[in-house]
């Protein structure tokens, strides 16, 4: 099967205590982010705001394990952080085809992350080359 511009995939992930707490345990140990900075964010959001880089992994797992799938190589991407993820949400991550070059076999495609309530939490768009046995 060939890949086709609009193919959509999706990854629905809920931001649980312990994914949080991994996850802030691994930031911590490269940046020394100080915890002042996760309470100031509690304060301005009203309530425990996530990293929000940890949607960015939800799209790079999509990409890398769905669509396009394994084999491919990511050559960019960028992010748009629209609103806070909080603990307990239930993100839906999503990547639709918007290009396909015909000079290369590289895919762009358009990347989001939706809440539970139904709010986009990060746009972005993401450049994957991939193997051209892989997309007959």
């Amino acid at each position: 099967m060939k890949w086709q511009v609009g193919e959509s995939d999706r990854l629905v992930v809920e931001v649980g205590e312990d994914l949080v707490e991994k996850f802030q345990t691994a930031v911590r140990a490269f940046s020394r982010l100080p915890e002042r900075s996760d309470r100031m964010l509690e304060e301005v959001f009203g309530g425990r705001v996530v990293h929000g880089v940890i949607s960015t992994v939800f799209v790079s797992s999509l990409l890398g394990n769905q669509l396009p799938g394994p084999g491919g190589i990511l050559l960019g991407q960028s992010f748009r952080f629209t609103a806070p993820v909080f603990i307990g949400d239930v993100i839906t991550a999503r990547a639709t085809i918007r290009g396909i070059r015909e000079d290369k076999p590289v895919i762009t495609l358009d990347t989001s992350c939706i809440n539970q309530k139904g709010e986009v939490v990060l746009t972005g768009e993401a450049q994957v080359l991939f193997q051209e046995d892989h997309a007959a």
